[in-house]
């Protein structure tokens, strides 16, 4: 086979592997907790929040974020994320939950 002839066979072949890879993520259907979870995830990233819980966290600006599963039933639970930064280059330390906050508009 000629140089040219192999790459053809190359390209065809990856491209068969691509595409198994793309429907074999493409054909699991997400649940509609899956569909939840990641609609709260990206609307609550949006969503800035200021904690009300009376601590250390008192009116500190958040994110709404998923703090947790119940599981039975099937469940989330939201709380402020309050993020903690580091001084010296500005990366997130840690974050904080406060559960008692009210959201901003």
């Amino acid at each position: 086979m000629s140089t040219t002839s192999l790459r053809k066979h190359a390209c065809i072949g990856a491209m068969a592997v691509l595409s198994v890879i793309v429907f074999a993520a493409s054909s699991h259907a997400a649940t509609p907790a899956e569909k939840f979870q990641k609609r709260v995830t990206k609307k609550g990233a949006k969503t800035l929040c200021i904690c009300q819980d009376g601590t250390a966290n008192q009116d500190m600006v958040g994110t709404i974020g998923i703090t947790g599963l119940i599981s039975s039933p099937y469940m989330f639970a939201t709380g402020c994320a309050i993020p903690k930064f580091n001084v010296a280059d500005g990366e997130t330390s840690n974050t904080t939950y406060c559960y008692d906050y009210i959201m901003l508009p």
